[in-house]
C-alpha cells in the first residue's frame, strides 16, 4: 500500500469499504478516484504501489452506505470498464484485520508499538492468522476464477505485514509463527494464486522471515513442499523488488547450516532441481540480461550453494557458468563492511573445487583481490580467500599463488576450519619448502588425528583398570582370551601415549622458542610470519585436543607439568596479536574452563585460574563471531551455577550466600575483564547464542555490584527474549530467571525490575512456566520484595498473592526438609516450600521480617573487614562478637514469631547472612579468626532450641567446615582448627539425633562432613610429620586421638537407619570398644582406691562421654549390616551387656562414681542391646539373659511406681524397646512376660499415656510409642488365649481405640495412631486364626463386632481417611485402609 490506513478510519466507515482488484499498474490514482466518485462521496482511498506490469488493489472507503451500494452494483460494472476492475464489499473479517493493521503499523513510539505486540502473542491472534491463511488457502484451491476472492487476497497482504512487524519487535514470536505452521501457509498460498496477484507484501514477509525460520522448517519447506520450484516460478515477476526477495528468500532457505561449507559436500537437492530445469531457470532469471547487482549477487549465490563441485559446465552453458563465476565475484569487494564478501567467497571455494572453475575465478586479476582481503580482512573472509588461493595453486596456478604469498602464506589457515584444510594448506606448503618445521608440524596434525579416534577408547580401558585405593582385597583369576585381548588393545594405546608424551616435550620445547620470536615481533611492531604462526596453530590444536587435562595419571618428570603447560600458552596469547589469532590458539585454556574436573582438585582453585580469564577475555574484542562464541561459551561454563551446567567447578566458594560477591570480581574489575566482557555483551546483543552466554556469565560475576546502564538493558532484553522463546518452546527458564535474580543483586537495577511492566511479565512467566520455573520466579520476588518501596510491595502483593504463592508449596514439606543439594528433585521441593514461606511471612509480618533481613545485611557488611589501607576511623574495624551479637539478635526475633513455616522462611535469611560471614572468615584463612568462630559456633549451637537449629544448620555450614578441614587450594593447616571442627561435626550429629522428632531419623545426617576417613588421617599425620619437637609432637597426638574420638562419634550419630561402608565401622568399632573397656576398669578401679576419684564436673564429663559412645554404637546397629558386623567380629554385645549392671543389686553389679546417676548410661545400654541382640540367635541370646538376668534389670523399672519425670522417661522408653527385641527373639522370654505378675497390666496402662501427661512432649510420645510396639509383640509372639485375655479381661481394644482420634496433636502423634492401628490389626488376625475353637468361632465373631460397635471403631477409623498424614513415610492413611479390612 502507499499508505497504511489509519485505525480511526476502519473503525468509523469500515461498513462503508469497497475493495477493487485487477487494476492495471498503468492506471493513475487519479483515474481511479474519478470513477469511484460517480457513486458517492469518497471518504478514503488507497491505492497500492506498482507492482511491476502487474495488477494491483485498491480500498475505497465512501462517506455514506449509499456509495457503496452503488459502486457494487451489478448494473454500473460498465462504468468501471476503462480500468477492467473488480469491486466487492469488504467483509467483517477484513474490516477487524484492517483495524488491527492500522493500530500495530501507524504506532511510532516503540514502546508502544511492543504492548499491541505482546498484546497480540498473548491474546493468540498470530494462531489466527495462521488459520486464515490455511483457510484462505482451502477456499482458493476449490476455484477456478480468482475475480470474486479480492477480500482473501488483501487479507493474506495484511497478514503479511503484521507477521513481519511482529517478529521484527519480538523476536521471540517467531516461535508461535513456527507452531501456527505459517511459513507452510505463506508458500502454500503464493503456490495456488496466480503470480500476477503476488505483490512485495508477500514477498517481503517471506524474505523477513526465512531466516528465521529454523533448520526444520527450512528442510520441509525443501523437500516435501518443493518449496524452491514455487518460488523459482516467482522469479519471472516483473517487479524487481519482488524478485529480490524471492530470490534472497531462497538463499535463506538453502542456506541453512555449516556442514556443506565445512566439507564442500553437493546439496542434496541438487539432482532433483536440475532434472526439472530449476537451474537453468534461476541462471536465467537472475544471471542472464539482469542488470541489478544485488539480484545477480544472491542468484549467484544460491546457485553457487547448489552447485558447488558439481560439473556445471553440464548443467550451464560456457557463459551461464561464466556469468555465475562473475556474479559470485562481483559480492566480493576490499570494502571491510561488505556483507557480501563470507558468502561470496565461501561459495566461490565450493565452486573452485571443479578444475573447470579456476580459469573464469583467476581471471580479471581476482588473485589480487584475494591477496589484499587475506592481508588487510579478518575472520572468515581472510580464511576462504586463502582456502581459494589454496585450491588455485593446487590445480595449475602453483606459481602465481606463490609469487603472491610466499612460501609460508597458506599456513595461516590452519587451525581456522577442520583438519582436511589443515593437511591441504601444510601438504601445499611442503611441495614449495623442505624446512624441518613443516616436518614437525605433520607430527604434531597426525598425533592430534590418532588422538581424537582412539582417546574415549583409552580412558574407558583406564577406568575399567582403576583400582580402588581402600579396597585391600583382589581377586586373583585366569586370565581370559577376552582380557588377552583387551589388554592388547590397552598396550597399543599406551603406546600411543607414549608418541603423545613425546609430542608433548616436542611442542613444550617449539613454543617456548616460538614465544621468544614472538615477543620480538611485538618489540619491533611486525606481524608473525605465517611459518611461526603455522607452528604455534598445529601445537595448540594439539595441546587443546590431547593434552592439558587435570589430575594427569603419569607422574614421569620429564614430561612439563599442567602448571608450566598453562604458563607458556598464557605466554603465547599475551604476545600473539588478537587480529592473527584464531579460536585453534584459544582453546586449550577455554577447554580449561569447559572440560569436567575432578572434585579433587577443581580449576577455580589453580593459581593460574584469573590469569586465564583475564587472558582470553582480552580477545573478546576479536572481529571473528567464532572466537567470541568460542570464549563465551567457556565464560559461560565457568561462571555458571545453574543446575543443567556440569558443576565440575562448583565448590564452597560457588555454594555461598547469593548476596556474597564473586570471588574473582575485585581482580577481574580493577585489569578491566568486567567492562571488556559488559562492552561485548553490548555489541553481541543481537547475537542470541553469544548473548545468552555472556548474559550468564557476566552477572553471576558481578552480583551484588553496580552494572552499567548500557550493558544492563541488553542483559534484560536479551533475558526476556530468551525467556519467551524458551516458554513458546516448553523449556525450563529457571536459568534466565537465575541471571535476574544476580541483576536484581546489583545496586542499581531495582528501578528497572520493581516496574509494574515487569512484575507483569513475571507474572505471565509465572503463570506458563514450570515447578523450577516457579521456584526461581519466587526467589526472585523475595529479593525483589527486600528492595521494595511500599508501592511497588503492595503491587508485588496484588500481581502474586498469598492464595497463589500457597498453591506452590508441596504437601509433603517435612518429609523433604533435610536434603542435599545433590538431590536435585527433593531438594527442589524443599528450597520451593522455604521461599514460599519467607514470601507469605513477608506479607504477614512484613515490620518483624524486615528488621531481620536488615540485621542479615549488616551481618554481611560486617563480615568483609577492611584492608589496613581502608581503615579511616576507629568504626571501621569490625570485631566478630559484633556479628555474633547481631545473629542473637535475629533468634530473638525470629522467637517471637509464632508459625513454624514462617520461621524457616525467615530463617533462610539467617542462613544467608552467617553463610556470608563464614566465607569471608574462611577466605582471610586468619587462624586465631577460624578458631573463635568454631568456638562461638559451638556456643550457638548449645543456646538455642531445636527449631531454631533445625533451620538454621544447612549446607553451607557445612561447606564452610569442609573447607576448613580439606581446602582445594594449598593453605597452612592448623590441626587444633581441625579438632574443633571435627568436634562441632560430632556435636551437631548427636544434637540432630537427639532431636530427631522421626525416631530414627538423624536430621543432620545428609550434611555431616564428605572428608573421608583415610583421607583425614593422611591430613592429620601430614601436620605431624612437619613436626620435630618431640614434646609437640606428643600433643599433636593427643590432638589426632580427639579427633579420631570425634570423627566416630560423628559418624554413629549419623548413621541412623543408613548403611555405613565397612572401612567406616571397622574405623569407629575400635574406638568405641577400647573406650567402653576403659570406663568398666576405671570405675573398677576407682572403687578400690579412692584417690583415684575425680571431680564432680570431671567425672559428669566422663559419663557424657561414654553415653555418646554407647548411642553410636546403637544407631550404628540400626542397620541390620552394620549390626551383624558389630556383633560378630567386633563382638560389641559382651563390651556393652556389662553396663546394665552399673549400681545394680545383682551379684554382676558395677560401681559408679557417688555423683553420678547411673539412669543415662543403663539408658543408653539399653538402646544399643536392643539394636544388636536383634541379630543374634535365640540361643545365644537366652544365654546372655539368663547369664546377665536381663528381665530382672529391665522389669523393675517397668513396673516402677516413681512419678515418670524426664530423667526416667529415657530409661523406661528404651528399657521398653529392648523388652520388645528380647520378645521377638526369644520364645522363652516371651513366656517368661506373659508369666510375670502384673507385667501386662502396666504395659497396657503406658499404652494408654495417661502416666506421660505431665513429661515433655518428644520424650513422652517416645515411650508411649514404645509401649504400643510392646503391646504389638506380645500379641504376635504370644498364644491366642493370651490375645483373648487382652481382649476381653484387659479391655485392650478400648485403650487402642482411644489412641486412634486424631483430633489433636502435632504430627509427631502419627507415631502413636500407627501403633495403635497395628496392634489392634494384630489382635483381630489373633482371634480369627484360633484354628483349635472353630466351634466358638461365630460367638467370637458376634463379640468383636459387639465391642467395634461400642468403642465407635469404624467411624474412629473412617475419620483417619482424611487425616493429614503429612508425614507419609509413617503412613497413617494407608495403616487405616489394612484395618478397614481387619473390621470386615
Amino acid at each position: 500500500m502507499a499508505k497504511v490506513i489509519s485505525a480511526d478510519t476502519f473503525k468509523n466507515f469500515g461498513d462503508n469499504c469497497a475493495i477493487c482488484g485487477k487494476i492495471p499498474s498503468n492506471i493513475k490514482y487519479d483515474k481511479i478516484q474519478n470513477v469511484f466518485s460517480k457513486f458517492g462521496e469518497i471518504q478514503c482511498l488507497l491505492l497500492e504501489d506498482e507492482n511491476g506490469k502487474e495488477v494491483r488493489q485498491a480500498l475505497v472507503f465512501y462517506s455514506t452506505r449509499d456509495g457503496l451500494l452503488n459502486a457494487t452494483k451489478r448494473e454500473n460494472a460498465w462504468q468501471l470498464q476503462s480500468i477492467s476492475g473488480v469491486v466487492e464489499k469488504c467483509s467483517q473479517k477484513m474490516k477487524d484485520l484492517g483495524y488491527m493493521h492500522s493500530l500495530l503499523l501507524l504506532e511510532k513510539q516503540l514502546s508502544e508499538q511492543k504492548k499491541i505486540a505482546k498484546q497480540f502473542l498473548s491474546e493468540g491472534f498470530i494462531q489466527k492468522l495462521g488459520k486464515m491463511l490455511e483457510q484462505i488457502n482451502q477456499e482458493s484451491e476449490d476455484k477456478e476464477h480468482y475475480d470474486t476472492q479480492m477480500n482473501s487476497l488483501l487479507i493474506s497482504k495484511f497478514i503479511c505485514d503484521i507477521l513481519v512487524s511482529i517478529t521484527n519487535i519480538l523476536p521471540q514470536s517467531m516461535e508461535v509463527v513456527k507452531q501456527a505452521n505459517i511459513p507452510m501457509h505463506l508458500l502454500r498460498f503464493v503456490s495456488i494464486f496466480p503470480k500476477n496477484l503476488i505483490n512485495q507484501q508477500h514477498s517481503h514477509a517471506l524474505a523477513e522471515l526465512s531466516p528465521k525460520f529454523g533448520l526444520m522448517i527450512n528442510i520441509q519447506m525443501q523437500i516435501k513442499l518443493g518449496g524452491l520450484q514455487i518460488l523459482c516460478n516467482l522469479l519471472k515477476h516483473p517487479n524487481k523488488k519482488v524478485k529480490l526477495d524471492i530470490i534472497t528468500t531462497m538463499k535463506n532457505i538453502l542456506d541453512i547450516n555449516d556442514t556443506w561449507r565445512m566439507k564442500r559436500r553437493a546439496h542434496s537437492l541438487y539432482w532433483n532441481l536440475k532434472a526439472d530445469k530449476t537451474i537453468v531457470n534461476i541462471c536465467k532469471a537472475c544471471l542472464d540480461n539482469e542488470d541489478d547487482k544485488v539480484i545477480r549477487i544472491t542468484g549467484a549465490i544460491v546457485l553457487g550453494i547448489l552447485e558447488k563441485e558439481q560439473c556445471i559446465e553440464k548443467c550451464l552453458e560456457e557463459a551461464g557458468k561464466r556469468k555465475l563465476i562473475e556474479g559470485l565475484k562481483l559480492g566480493v569487494s576490499l570494502d571491510k563492511k561488505n556483507k557480501n564478501n563470507v558468502q561470496c567467497l565461501d561459495v566461490l571455494c565450493g565452486v573452485a573445487l571443479k578444475q573447470c572453475a579456476i580459469p573464469d575465478i583467476y581471471s580479471n586479476n581476482f588473485t589480487y583481490t584475494l591477496i589484499q582481503i587475506a592481508k588487510h580482512h579478518s575472520g572468515d573472509a581472510k580464511t576462504y580467500s586463502l582456502e581459494l588461493l589454496l585450491t588455485m595453486a593446487e590445480n595449475g596456478y602453483m606459481r602465481e599463488v606463490k609469487n603472491f604469498i610466499g612460501e609460508f602464506g597458506l599456513l595461516v589457515l590452519i587451525g581456522e576450519k577442520n583438519d582436511i584444510l589443515n593437511n591441504r594448506a601444510l601438504d601445499q606448503t611442503k611441495s614449495w619448502s623442505n624446512n624441518e618445521k613443516l616436518k614437525i608440524m605433520s607430527r604434531f596434525i597426525f598425533n592430534k588425528k590418532i588422538n581424537d579416534k582412539k582417546q574415549r577408547k583409552l580412558q574407558g580401558l583406564e577406568s575399567e583398570s582403576d583400582e580402588d585405593d581402600d579396597d585391600d582385597e583382589f581377586d586373583d583369576e585366569e586370565e581370559s582370551d577376552e582380557d588377552y585381548e583387551q589388554n592388547k588393545s590397552k598396550t597399543e594405546l599406551q603406546n600411543q601415549q607414549a608418541e603423545r608424551d613425546i609430542m608433548l616435550r616436542i611442542g613444550y620445547s617449539h613454543l617456548n622458542l616460538e614465544i621468544k620470536q614472538l615477543k620480538e615481533n611485538k618489540k619491533t611492531g611486525n606481524e608473525v610470519q605465517p611459518l611461526n604462526l603455522g607452528m604455534i596453530s598445529c601445537i595448540c590444536d594439539f595441546l587443546a585436543k590431547s593434552v592439558i587435562k587435570f589430575n594427569r595419571s603419569d607422574s614421569k618428570t620429564n614430561l612439563p607439568k599442567e602448571n608450566e603447560l598453562v604458563q607458556v600458552m598464557l605466554n603465547v596469547l599475551d604476545n600473539l596479536p588478537i587480529i592473527q589469532a584464531n579460536k585453534t590458539h584459544l582453546m586449550p585454556l577455554c577447554n580449561l574452563l569447559t572440560s569436567k574436573q575432578s572434585k579433587q582438585s577443581p580449576f577455580n582453585h589453580k593459581p593460574y585460574t584469573i590469569s586465564v580469564i583475564q587472558c582470553i577475555s582480552k580477545y573478546l574484542v576479536h572481529p571473528s563471531p567464532v572466537v567470541i562464541k568460542t570464549i563465551s561459551y567457556a565464560l559461560f561454563c565457568f561462571f555458571s551455577s545453574v543446575k543443567n551446567v556440569e558443576k565440575f567447578h562448583m565448590n564452597y566458594e560457588e555454594q555461598i550466600s547469593q548476596f556474597a560477591q564473586h570471588p574473582f570480581y575485585e581482580e577481574l574489575n580493577l585489569d578491566g575483564t568486567v567492562e571488556t566482557i559488559g562492552k561485548s555483551l553490548v555489541e553481541y546483543k543481537d547475537n542470541e547464542d553469544i548473548s545468552q552466554d555472556l548474559c550468564v556469565a557476566y552477572c553471576s560475576l558481578c552480583r551484588g555490584n553496580e552494572v552499567p546502564s548500557d550493558v544492563l538493558r541488553p542483559i534484560i532484553f536479551s533475558v526476556k527474549r530468551r525467556i519467551e522463546l524458551c516458554l513458546y518452546s516448553k523449556l525450563n527458564i529457571n536459568q534466565e530467571i537465575a541471571v535476574l535474580s544476580f541483576i536484581s543483586q546489583c545496586k542499581n537495577s531495582h528501578n528497572i525490575l520493581l516496574k509494574d511492566e515487569m512484575l507483569q511479565t513475571l507474572f505471565s512467566y509465572f503463570e506458563r512456566g514450570s515447578m523450577n520455573d516457579k521456584l526461581s520466579i519466587i526467589q526472585l520476588l523475595c529479593i525483589l520484595y527486600e528492595r521494595a518501596e511500599t508501592n511497588t510491595r503492595k503491587s508485588i502483593k496484588e500481581q502474586f498473592p498469598i492464595e497463589r504463592v500457597q498453591k506452590c508449596i508441596k504437601k509433603n514439606k517435612m518429609t523433604n526438609k533435610y536434603l542435599h543439594t545433590q538431590d536435585s528433585d527433593k531438594y527442589d521441593n524443599y528450597y520451593m516450600n522455604v521461599k514460599c514461606f519467607l514470601l507469605i511471612g513477608w506479607y504477614n509480618q512484613e515490620i518483624l521480617v524486615d528488621q531481620v533481613a536488615q540485621l542479615r545485611s549488616e551481618i554481611i557488611k560486617c563480615s568483609k573487614k577492611k584492608k589496613p589501607k581502608e581503615i579511616k576511623d576507629v568504626k571501621d574495624i569490625i570485631n566478630n562478637n559484633q556479628i555474633w551479637h547481631k545473629l542473637n539478635e535475629i533468634i530473638k526475633l525470629v522467637i517471637q514469631i509464632k508459625d513454624h513455616d514462617t520461621i524457616e522462611g525467615v530463617m533462610s535469611i539467617v542462613q544467608e547472612g552467617i553463610a556470608y560471614f563464614l566465607y569471608e572468615v574462611a577466605m582471610r584463612w586468619d587462624y586465631k579468626e577460624i578458631s573463635e568462630t568454631i568456638i562461638s559456633l559451638q556456643q550457638l549451637v548449645n543456646e538455642i532450641n531445636d527449631e531454631i537449629l533445625n533451620n538454621l544448620i544447612h549446607i553451607n555450614i557445612y561447606g564452610w567446615m569442609q573447607y576448613l578441614i580439606d581446602p582445594p587450594s594449598p593453605k597452612e593447616q592448623y590441626i587444633n582448627n581441625i579438632e574443633k571442627v571435627v568436634c562441632l561435626d560430632a556435636q551437631l550429629a548427636e544434637r540432630g539425633a537427639l532431636m530427631s522428632k522421626d525416631l530414627d531419623m538423624n536430621h543432620f545426617s545428609y550434611f555431616s562432613l564428605e572428608t573421608n576417613i583415610i583421607k583425614l588421617m593422611k591430613i592429620l599425620d601430614r601436620n605431624k610429620s612437619r613436626v620435630k619437637n618431640p614434646k609437640r609432637i606428643a600433643e599433636i597426638s593427643e590432638t589426632i586421638e580427639r579427633i579420631k574420638f570425634n570423627k566416630a562419634i560423628q559418624i554413629g550419630f549419623s548413621s541412623k537407619d543408613s548403611y555405613l561402608q565397612q572401612k567406616d565401622v571397622q574405623f569407629c568399632a575400635p574406638i568405641f570398644k577400647l573406650k567402653l573397656s576403659l570406663f568398666i576398669l576405671l570405675q573398677n578401679l576407682r572403687s578400690l582406691q579412692p584417690q583415684l576419684q575425680q571431680s564432680e564436673n570431671q567425672s559428669q564429663a566422663e559419663s557424657d562421654e561414654i553415653q555418646r559412645v554407647i548411642l553410636s554404637v546403637g544407631y550404628m546397629a540400626v542397620e541390620n549390616q552394620n549390626a551383624n558386623e558389630l556383633v560378630n567380629k567386633h563382638l560389641m554385645v559382651e563390651a556393652l551387656i556389662h553396663f546394665i549392671h552399673l549400681r545394680c543389686k545383682c551379684s554382676l553389679s558395677i560401681p559408679l562414681d557417688k555423683s553420678l546417676s547411673e539412669q543415662g548410661i543403663v539408658s543408653a545400654s539399653f538402646y544399643a542391646l536392643s539394636k544388636l541382640l536383634e541379630n543374634l540367635n535365640e540361643q545365644k541370646i537366652d544365654e546372655i539373659s539368663n547369664k546377665h538376668n536381663i528381665l530382672n534389670h529391665i522389669i523393675p523399672i517397668i513396673m516402677s511406681e516413681q512419678p515418670i519425670n524426664g530423667s526416667s522417661l529415657n530409661l523406661l522408653s528404651n528399657g521398653m524397646n529392648l523388652l520388645k527385641s528380647l520378645i521377638n527373639s526369644s520364645r522363652q522370654i516371651t513366656q517368661k512376660v506373659i508369666n510375670e505378675p502384673n507385667l501386662v497390666d502396666k504395659i497396657i496402662t503406658l499404652s494408654s499415656g495417661k502416666l506421660f501427661a505431665d513429661t515433655s512432649s518428644i520424650q513422652s510420645l517416645n515411650a508411649h510409642y514404645r509401649s504400643l510396639e510392646l503391646i504389638q509383640s506380645l500379641l504376635m509372639n504370644g498364644s491366642v488365649q493370651y490375645s483373648m485375655k487382652i481382649l476381653y479381661q484387659k479391655n485392650a481394644m478400648k485403650i487402642l481405640s482411644h489412641q486412634m482420634s486424631c483430633s489433636g496433636g502435632s504430627s509427631h502423634f502419627d507415631e502413636i495412631i500407627s501403633a495403635s492401628i497395628e496392634c489392634l490389626s494384630v489382635l483381630f488376625q489373633c482371634q480369627m486364626k484360633n484354628q483349635n475353637q472353630k466351634d466358638k468361632l461365630k460367638q467370637i465373631q458376634n463379640e468383636l463386632k459387639e465391642r467395634i460397635e461400642q468403642e465407635g471403631l469404624i467411624e474412629e477409623d473412617n475419620n483417619l481417611f482424611f487425616h493429614s498424614d503429612s508425614r507419609i513415610q509413617i503412613g497413617v492413611i494407608t495403616l487405616a485402609k489394612r484395618l478397614k479390612i481387619d473390621l470386615k
